[in-house]
């Protein structure tokens, strides 16, 4: 927070660090001081190629108890500013975390984001992964489970498998040997559970490892793979 410049791995760090410090619990004074900071970083950070990491930020808080719901609102109504100011740049799986995110704070989307853009970049991946096998990795299964929902709507037939098993189960080793394409969240996981996949992945299926942990890294992943 204090860096003067931040690298993509300084806002993932920040990230977690919030979403480690909201799970202690943290008294109204904290929690107002912890978002004034974040929010401060989302207005000053967020840009077209930072925007996923301002979703997942804004994810993790409206996710959260909160202390101070004004606070709360703050943050994530900066995040939802910043949609408004680039509709014309967001993807149509932007646009679905966006609603999803309104959803969470009971605001109405469409002041913020409009329809399918008309030439979306992800149009070819999407149409790529419909009708594919696809297992997702996550000990935050919030994040995975909107992933999921956001995968149907964006990419009819997709058969899409969720996991968070901390030891090497037998479904684990199973995705892992015949899911398509296997989505594994380092930041949001157990060792045990990546040797697992590591020791059942056939040599000619990568991994994808997405940069964060939330609903917006995981889905850009998959679609960048």
């Amino acid at each position: 927070v204090l860096a003067p410049v931040r690298s993509s791995d300084d806002l993932e760090l920040a990230r977690a660090l919030a979403a480690l410090i909201l799970e202690t619990g943290l008294s109204e004074a904290a929690y107002g001081t912890l978002a004034r900071e974040l929010t401060g970083m989302v207005r000053q950070d967020t840009a077209v190629n930072t925007f996923d990491w301002a979703l997942d930020l804004a994810e993790v808080i409206a996710t959260a108890r909160a202390a101070s719901p004004a606070e709360q609102m703050n943050l994530v109504v900066a995040v939802l500013e910043f949609a408004r100011s680039r509709k014309h740049r967001l993807t149509r799986r932007q646009i679905e975390i966006v609603r999803a995110l309104c959803a969470d704070m009971e605001i109405p989307p469409d002041q913020y984001v409009s329809e399918a853009p008309e030439e979306d970049p992800d149009a070819q991946a999407l149409t790529a992964l419909a009708a594919r096998s696809v297992a997702i990795y996550t000990l935050a299964e919030t994040a995975g489970l909107r992933a999921l929902q956001i995968l149907a709507r964006l990419a009819p037939g997709i058969d899409v498998s969720l996991n968070s098993d901390k030891v090497c189960t037998d479904r684990l080793a199973a995705l892992a040997r015949n899911a398509e394409l296997f989505v594994f969240a380092w930041r949001s996981s157990k060792h045990a559970a990546y040797f697992c996949i590591k020791d059942h992945r056939p040599k000619e299926k990568r991994i994808v490892m997405p940069q964060g942990k939330g609903t917006a890294s995981i889905v850009r992943a998959l679609l960048e793979a």
